[in-house]
């Protein structure tokens, strides 16, 4: 049900009781989850990282709408500035005659170029020089991205999208296969800038549809990440790879998932290729994504299908405290006490992270609560590490069964001593768990709150009947050497009672 673990750079606070997630790692998974739901990073123009906010609204419609508008803004100063003389240069590009008219020889019995075929030419010329420069206007006030100034004149003519300047180039020569320092082409930058135009003349003029740049990410990746749909049909009709991966192992189609690209999705799916079955480095398939980014036209439209691992899809929806998912995916057929790789359920999961709304709503949906993970604990033992009382009491009053003990002979109680959860303790000796059990090598809860230090619990304990006078099979065996360091914890529980 889980991939294979896989090294990538997720990682995460960890704590007793939740260590035991699915094959990728508890902590790698919660990093996933939080990745998916908030803001993640995005290379920016150039070729370094910066935050972008992943809400389909935002980098969708509403981020289109913001550069759209910085673009007239930029091209009513840039008309203005160049006047009808631009104007007819774009035309003249348009008709083929977009040669730079002052160095261009001249044909034989041709006429010299006059003044206005002159003015015409240098316009031309300073638009092509204000795109070097990152700039379109000189002495402009900055307004958005800019483009390197390492780039050649293609790459930022393709940036700034000036389709006559990148045609008037094209003709000139320039190659459409042109990279930048992060292996992106002309196309890669269309694609990402949204310029449906520009991506229609590259792929007449040639540009590869599959080109990778240094991360693996095609075109299509883009497509998939900006949510240009209009695009990525393009490409996809030009026989973009929709089964392209990126270096993590991601398709087009796991982060149109992520983002809640619904539109793309169903255009990816139609593609030639694996589809939701496809899984990323890590095993997660476009379901996962799409529960862990809480996107439910997605989780919908694949459910509906019966694609895609529905099932680990419920405990990603799980860690991420999505309910609207969990009960989607199990309407759609997942099944509610399906095991992970470590063996827990997503009534374990929502347990140790205290998330009492999943847990009713999926006790209320049959989950069993004494199902245990492959170390034998229970959804109990995993909200008493964490400290969680009202899974807690949710729990035991649902029929958990509080002196479970796991692999380990640990009982729920271990976990509280352990962790000095004095509320979590005090309630479970309340349900009549064993304060005196004894697990591995005869350790008993006090002897854990006693080795953390944790004198209020210590002190519960005791006022229990815990028993201060056996020890464990480990301080016997010190004691019977001799030992002078025997017990330094349990004196102290000794001076308490």
């Amino acid at each position: 049900m889980w991939g294979p673990r896989a090294s990538r750079d997720l990682a995460g606070a960890s704590h007793p009781g939740t260590e035991l997630l699915p094959a990728v790692g508890q902590r790698a998974l919660r990093a996933r989850v939080a990745g998916a739901r908030g803001p993640v990073e995005s290379r920016g123009p150039r070729g370094g990282r910066q935050q972008r906010a992943e809400a389909p609204d935002q980098a969708g419609a509403g981020g289109r709408g913001e550069h759209e508008q910085r673009r007239q803004r930029e091209e009513a100063q840039h008309d203005e500035r160049r006047g009808a003389a631009v104007r007819q240069q774009r035309a003249a590009a348009g008709s083929g005659r977009g040669v730079d008219l002052r160095t261009a020889p001249a044909a034989p019995g041709a006429a010299r170029p006059g003044p206005a075929e002159r003015a015409l030419a240098e316009a031309a010329e300073q638009e092509l020089r204000w795109t070097e420069l990152g700039s379109e206007v000189p002495g402009s006030p900055t307004q958005g991205p800019r483009a390197p100034r390492a780039w050649g004149r293609l790459l930022q003519a393709v940036w700034h999208g000036r389709v006559g300047v990148v045609l008037q180039l094209l003709r000139q020569g320039a190659g459409v296969d042109e990279r930048d320092a992060a292996g992106r082409t002309p196309l890669h930058l269309a694609v990402l800038r949204g310029h449906a135009p520009l991506v229609h003349l590259l792929l007449r003029r040639g540009a590869r549809a599959g080109a990778a740049d240094l991360a693996g990410r095609t075109p299509l990746h883009e497509a998939a990440w900006h949510g240009h749909a209009r695009v990525a049909e393009m490409l996809l009709r030009r026989g973009a790879p929709a089964a392209a991966r990126s270096g993590a192992g991601l398709a087009p189609l796991h982060w149109a998932a992520a983002l809640g690209r619904t539109l793309l999705v169903e255009r990816l799916l139609a593609a030639p290729g694996p589809g939701a079955e496809a899984a990323d480095a890590q095993g997660w398939t476009a379901a996962h994504w799409a529960a862990a980014g809480g996107r439910l036209p997605v989780l919908q439209l694949l459910a509906a299908g019966g694609r895609g691992d529905l099932d680990g899809a419920l405990q990603v929806a799980a860690v991420a405290g999505s309910s609207e998912a969990l009960r989607l995916l199990l309407a759609c057929g997942a099944r509610v006490d399906a095991q992970d790789g470590a063996g827990a359920t997503a009534l374990s999961l929502a347990a140790s992270l205290g998330r009492c709304q999943d847990i009713e709503l999926l006790l209320g949906q049959g989950s069993d609560p004494s199902i245990r993970d492959r170390h034998g604990r229970s959804a109990l033992h995993r909200a008493a590490a964490g400290g969680h009382l009202p899974a807690v009491q949710l729990l035991a009053a649902s029929g958990a069964e509080v002196d479970a003990q796991d692999s380990l002979g640990l009982t729920p109680l271990h976990y509280a001593a352990l962790g000095g959860h004095l509320a979590v303790a005090s309630h479970l000796l309340d349900r009549g768990a064993q304060v005196n059990t004894a697990g591995w090598l005869h350790t008993t809860p006090l002897h854990l709150a006693a080795e953390r230090g944790h004198s209020p619990t210590m002190q519960l304990l005791l006022s229990r009947g815990a028993s201060a006078t056996p020890t464990t099979q480990w301080e016997t065996a010190l004691i019977s050497e001799g030992s002078p360091c025997a017990l330094p914890a349990l004196g102290g529980a000794q001076k308490l009672g």
